[in-house]
């Protein structure tokens, strides 16, 4: 009868072992990591339906990149400006700003915009799982293309 309870408290401590070690790699793997993205908005001429016409890239991409993101991930986005006469502000739906409100990209309520020529960098904390959007909050420049998602 010994050696069976003895076998038994055996395996018992190895799943016990074997299931700390899943919960920690887990808990490891939920830590947020910090993804750098550098972006140059400017007009290019693409043909999305088949005709030319002037649209907005992000790094000469039309349609714009998608932003791959995990909960907890930190987002550091730095926009350079290259459009000619207009400013740019770029809004991310579904994420919660909390503590980074400057990074909000709600122009004339949260963000000046970012004026032709300069470089301003968006860095937020996603807060939650799902799939988000991010568009253009200036003038017409979301309906000109500048527009995608976060996933």
């Amino acid at each position: 009868m010994g050696r069976g309870s003895a076998y038994r408290r055996c395996c018992s401590h190895r799943i016990w072992t074997w299931l700390a070690l899943v919960a920690a790699i887990c808990v490891m793997s939920a830590e947020g990591r910090t993804r750098h993205h550098k972006w140059e908005v400017k007009y290019e001429f693409k043909a999305p339906d088949c005709f030319n016409k002037l649209v907005m890239t992000i790094n000469g991409l039309y349609p714009p990149p998608t932003i791959i993101a995990q909960q907890g991930d930190t987002i550091v986005i730095e926009v350079k400006n290259s459009l000619l006469t207009e400013g740019l502000s770029i809004h991310w739906h579904g994420i919660r700003q909390i503590g980074t409100p400057w990074s909000d990209g709600t122009e004339g309520v949260t963000q000046c915009p970012i004026n032709p020529g300069d470089t301003f960098i968006y860095e937020f904390v996603v807060d939650k799982a799902g799939t988000f959007l991010y568009h253009a909050h200036f003038g017409m420049q979301r309906a000109a293309g500048l527009n995608g998602m976060i996933q």
